[in-house]
């Protein structure tokens, strides 16, 4: 699906909003990519807002094989390697 930034924010991440803001201590990451970019390495929605707007400092897990996607499926990433450092970045 092809999703705005105005729809995720009125649509899809109040509830992810109201737990981080509540204490909730890790976030999962999906093998969604927003504007192109894999939620994996997704700068915007994980630094700026998750951490930045929302004060967000737990820890965030991949889901099964995200790091892997970004080289097989995504193809946003040269090899595995890239794609680790990538998403530890």
């Amino acid at each position: 699906a092809d999703i705005s930034r105005r729809k995720l924010r009125s649509w899809f991440l109040p509830p992810f909003e109201r737990v981080a803001r509540e204490g909730c201590r890790t976030f999962m990451l999906g093998y969604q990519s927003t504007d192109g970019v894999p939620i994996t390495v997704n700068d915007w929605l994980l630094s700026d807002v998750l951490r930045g707007e929302w004060g967000y400092t737990g820890t965030l897990i991949t889901d099964w094989d995200n790091v892997g996607r970004m080289v097989w499926e995504q193809k946003v990433q040269p090899d595995y390697a890239h794609a680790a450092a990538a998403a530890v970045t």
